[in-house]
């Protein structure tokens, strides 16, 4: 009898031993499960881009940047690559967008900026002596791609071009200013308009509603500029605001800093509702039908957000792969009825169907 109970007694701890064994196993193989579902879902969400609207991927010679339309066709900036030395392969180049062919292709001294086209001349920054140092503004022939006139431009910064009141103005980055400049020959108009506080990079300009549109980014200002006395007002929207857009009768901009869109009152100079929260590091705006489209730098997306409403519409659209710190989206620009996005990464320039 002792022995039977002895027996009795040491196997019970056992089996029981062996069920709390089994018990746990299987909470820890459910933890382990529901942590993979839930690792699984994370990574759908975070990926939950899509590409169905990219109609069409072009890969090109290069590092593409800034997107300009001309009845010739469409101009891109190729940036130099990223282990080569400044200027060092850096081109314009001409694209048949029926045949995706490079039609032309025209090499600067320096580094090529931002472009736009005045009706008859395209207008390309030419940065020589480092980015920050002096450049100068380069006028095209938009068929032949000759240079017809170089115009010299202080240091500080060559940053976009934008065309409105009769006249084409340059950003200098740094110190924030603009320089109003005839569209024709290049030549300045009136003294340089200041409005940054010099500690930083200003970025973005635009022209709606009858101002110039820029940031004092380093501050987080959006400031308009009356064209015909060169005064200055300014909003506070906080982060590091960057692309800048008009649609819809406000003010559109793209903030680095909050990973955000900003919409602004361009009479009130106020804020409208809250940051609409997109990618990471949104950079570029454009405006095409009836929404803005926001590139977003290291996610690889586009977002596009009602003009209407503000809120986003479908999910985010995939360009390219993510890369931090890099380009991999960088330009976004409305081109006949759709949105044309190029990518430093892939070296590609993409086309969005707004209709799908």
């Amino acid at each position: 009898m002792n022995d039977v109970t002895t027996q009795d007694t040491a196997e019970v701890p056992r089996a029981a031993s062996r069920g709390r064994w089994r018990l746990i196993v299987a909470a820890v193989s459910i933890v382990i499960a529901t942590a993979g579902v839930a690792a699984v879902f994370s990574l759908v969400h975070r990926d939950a881009a899509s590409a169905k609207s990219v109609v069409a991927t072009l890969r090109v010679p290069g590092r593409p940047s800034w997107i300009t339309q001309t009845p010739a066709g469409l101009w891109l900036v190729l940036n130099s690559p990223q282990d080569a030395g400044f200027g060092s392969s850096s081109s314009l180049v001409r694209i048949n967008l029926g045949t995706g062919s490079v039609e032309r292709t025209v090499k600067l001294p320096g580094e090529p900026g931002s472009a736009i086209f005045t009706g008859q001349l395209l207008w390309v920054t030419d940065a020589i002596d480092g980015w920050w140092g002096p450049g100068a503004l380069v006028a095209l022939d938009p068929e032949t791609g000759a240079v017809v006139r170089r115009v010299p431009i202080p240091a500080g910064g060559l940053g976009q071009l934008a065309l409105g009141a009769g006249s084409m103005w340059l950003l200098l980055e740094r110190p924030g200013t603009v320089l109003r400049l005839d569209p024709a020959t290049g030549h300045q108009i009136g003294a340089p308009i200041r409005f940054g506080s010099g500690t930083g990079q200003s970025v973005g300009i635009g022209f709606g509603d009858g101002a110039i549109w820029t940031n004092d980014s380093p501050n987080g200002d959006v400031v308009r500029i009356d064209p015909s006395r060169g005064a200055v007002a300014r909003v506070h929207v906080g982060g590091f605001p960057v692309g800048i857009a008009f649609a819809a009768g406000n003010v559109w901009v793209a903030n680095r800093g909050d990973g955000a869109v900003d919409r602004v009152d361009p009479r009130m100079l106020r804020l409208i509702g809250k940051p609409i929260h997109v990618g990471s590091n949104p950079t570029w705006i454009a405006p095409l039908a009836g929404s803005v489209w926001v590139a977003n730098q290291d996610d690889g997306t586009v977002t596009r957000i009602s003009a209407t409403t503000g809120r986003k519409i479908g999910s985010a659209i995939r360009v390219a792969a993510p890369r931090s710190g890099d380009a991999a989206v960088q330009d976004v620009a409305a081109i006949d009825g759709s949105l044309w996005v190029t990518s430093m990464t892939e070296g590609s320039l993409s086309r969005i169907d707004p209709s799908r």
